[in-house]
């Protein structure tokens, strides 16, 4: 006759003390010794309470998989931003005295899901939590839907100024975004001086362009393709452009 050590190992429901959850998240990882790993199933089979557990602890197994591969992927880009600049040494412009030109390190990559949420592709500066900017159209009030939008904050400390870029996707997989210059007035222009262009990265052809102040409450919209976001500073005492590519693709594209 099995000893009491041997029924607590025996896949009977009745005898068998309730799994725990821990244990269970093992188990759909297939981290358990074979033998165990066949206990649990047919125990699984026999016990409706350890069953709806399992259910849960599988939901979350698979989500927390998910969740930390995302994260970690996004850790280590922001590790790599943290010691890397965000802009390419700055340059002088030919053509205009003393006018200096950035270009972003590394350029953006979104991908579009069918339901327009963006997931970030790429080794480009990592997104941050959208948060309402004062003067700007904030993300919340971009065109309703579904998928979150994501916001980059780029300082360019030199400039003493950041440019702040909000974008949301659609379900025809197209951008809309949302871009403003911010910093402390002594140092930042204001935005009816600075003009915002966005052509095609491959062709040159311009399929936007304005003052940045003509943007603040009307989204920009563009659709998949290499894009180039231009910033031009005017009328200031050191003329600025920064340059920012922008890569807009569907979900699954190479």
């Amino acid at each position: 006759m099995p000893n009491s050590s041997e029924n607590a190992q025996m896949p009977n429901a009745e005898n068998t003390p309730h799994l725990q959850a821990e244990e269970l998240a093992e188990y759909f990882e297939d981290r358990l010794p074979e033998e165990r790993q066949g206990e649990i199933q047919e125990h699984l089979a026999d016990c409706a309470a350890c069953l709806a557990l399992g259910r849960q602890a599988r939901v979350f197994t698979e989500a927390w998989s998910e969740w930390t591969a995302a994260a970690h992927g996004r850790a280590s880009r922001a590790r790599l931003w943290e010691a890397r600049p965000v802009w390419t040494p700055p340059a002088q412009a030919s053509g205009v005295a003393g006018k200096i030109v950035k270009r972003l390190a590394e350029g953006l990559r979104l991908l579009v899901g069918r339901a327009g949420d963006l997931l970030e592709a790429g080794l480009g500066p990592p997104s941050r939590v959208p948060a309402v900017a004062g003067g700007m159209m904030s993300v919340e009030e971009l065109p309703r839907a579904e998928a979150p939008p994501k916001e980059w904050l780029l300082a360019d400390e030199e400039a003493g100024c950041e440019i702040r870029i909000a974008v949301r996707g659609d379900a025809s997989g197209r951008a809309m975004l949302s871009c403003a210059l911010e910093g402390a007035a002594a140092t930042t222009p204001p935005l009816d001086r600075v003009r915002i262009e966005i052509k095609s990265a491959q062709t040159g052809a311009l399929m936007l362009a304005g003052r940045l102040s003509d943007f603040q409450r009307t989204p920009m919209t563009v659709g998949p393709g290499s894009w180039e976001i231009t910033l031009e500073t005017r009328e200031v005492a050191t003329p600025r452009t920064w340059i920012l590519p922008l890569q807009i693709a569907p979900e699954g594209a190479e």
